[in-house]
């Protein structure tokens, strides 16, 4: 089962923006939190496009639970076209399983922190470090 999830087309146009994830209770999801601006369903690789949907004024909150996955949240935004305004308040998920530690990528994304923000085991728990472009494995 998936999480919550925000996917665009490589070279879209227009944009998502004010949406709301709130007071979500995850059990053993995929793809817990993901925003993935270079969407592509092609079995081969796509071309990076310098045109995105605008993804901006995203709130993440009270979403609580475990992924059946090590990758519990993944930004990869665009590079053109950064994530802008995203916003994670009171996040508490957590990864059991014996075959690694839980990770996070935050790539081209202007984000904050509000609350909690925990991501477990693993995971450095904080990752207010990441600003945009950064990535954090």
């Amino acid at each position: 089962m998936n999480g919550v999830r925000i996917k665009t087309w490589q070279g879209g146009q227009g944009y998502a923006k004010n949406i709301v994830f709130q007071n979500i209770f995850m059990n053993n999801t995929k793809n817990s939190i993901i925003i993935d601006q270079n969407y592509c369903d092609s079995n081969h690789s796509c071309h990076d496009e310098t045109s995105a949907v605008e993804v901006s004024e995203v709130l993440y909150n009270n979403i609580r639970g475990t992924s059946a996955t090590d990758m519990v949240v993944d930004f990869d935004c665009s590079a053109s076209v950064p994530c802008r305004a995203v916003v994670l308040e009171d996040i508490h998920l957590e990864y059991h399983n014996n075959k690694g530690k839980a990770r996070t990528v935050f790539n081209n994304i202007d984000w904050s922190q509000k609350g909690e923000f925990y991501i477990g085991p693993g995971s450095g728990d904080d990752v207010s470090c990441c600003g945009p472009g950064s990535t954090s494995v």
